[in-house]
């Protein structure tokens, strides 16, 4: 590894297993803003086991919107096979999460909103995020598992830095819904909300449509949101469902629904 210039300080490359886990921990923990931006970092040390083996996570990064949440795993030594990591995806997706878990974690990063977390804990899964010590990264092609390598740096005054090289956390887009074109009313789309989804309680909404932003008329009636297109939108007329998505500056987007 090359040395590294920061502030004009020179930073010398660390051996990969020089420092231990906790080490780790504070320095992710102490970086997370700029390592993993639309996440909140908190310690998350949590022993499981199933018939696939046992996993011990060490920190987990909770989506800023509360969509999707992570579980890092540091992994020193050489880099077990694929293989390995698909089992530890299935252990932590199995757990079975308790509303003390997310009351544990809000109180460790005050950022966290307690009763929102324990919502995405109760009706998401967390997804595996590794990072190894040492390359090279196994190929995988599982959305639920993001691999990186961590390389460790310090400078002549003892002040250390990391760089994760490979894979980061993904956040998850907020899939609000899926709209269904009415067969009669061809500008009527019904509105099946995602579980947990916050919805406007107003009676227009402003969506976005082909880049375009629109205000549509929202209706309820009984447990069902219809949603009426303006006279200026034109859906495609060979498309029967739609996905209604919040973007990251809360703007509505509506989108050919295509899995």
């Amino acid at each position: 590894m090359a040395r590294l210039l920061v502030e004009n300080d020179w930073f010398e490359p660390l051996l990969p297993d020089t420092l231990v886990d906790t080490f780790y921990e504070d320095l992710l923990l102490s970086r997370a803003g700029v390592l993993f931006p639309g996440f909140l970092a908190v310690r998350h040390h949590c022993f499981m086991s199933n018939d696939r083996g046992t996993a011990t996570p060490h920190l987990a990064l909770i989506d800023r919107h509360y969509r999707s949440w992570w579980l890092v795993l540091l992994q020193a030594g050489k880099s077990p096979p694929a293989s390995f990591f698909l089992d530890q995806a299935e252990i932590v997706r199995a757990h079975l999460y308790q509303l003390e878990d997310a009351r544990i974690l809000a109180d460790r990063n005050q950022n966290l909103d307690e009763t929102k977390l324990e919502r995405l804990m109760k009706n998401e899964s967390p997804k595996l995020y590794v990072i190894l010590h040492h390359p090279p990264a196994p190929s995988l092609t599982n959305a639920d598992i993001r691999i990186g390598v961590a390389e460790l740096f310090r400078s002549s005054g003892g002040r250390e830095i990391l760089r994760i090289n490979g894979e980061h956390p993904r956040q998850s887009e907020d899939r609000l819904g899926i709209c269904i074109r009415d067969p009669v009313v061809k500008k009527l789309l019904r509105l099946t909300p995602r579980e947990g989804a916050a919805l406007d309680s107003a009676t227009r909404w402003e969506i976005e449509v082909q880049g375009a932003l629109t205000t549509w008329t929202v209706r309820r009636q009984d447990n069902e949101i219809l949603l009426v297109a303006p006279a200026v939108v034109s859906l495609p007329v060979d498309v029967e469902l739609f996905a209604l998505m919040r973007s990251d500056d809360g703007r509505l987007q509506m989108i050919p629904h295509t899995n």
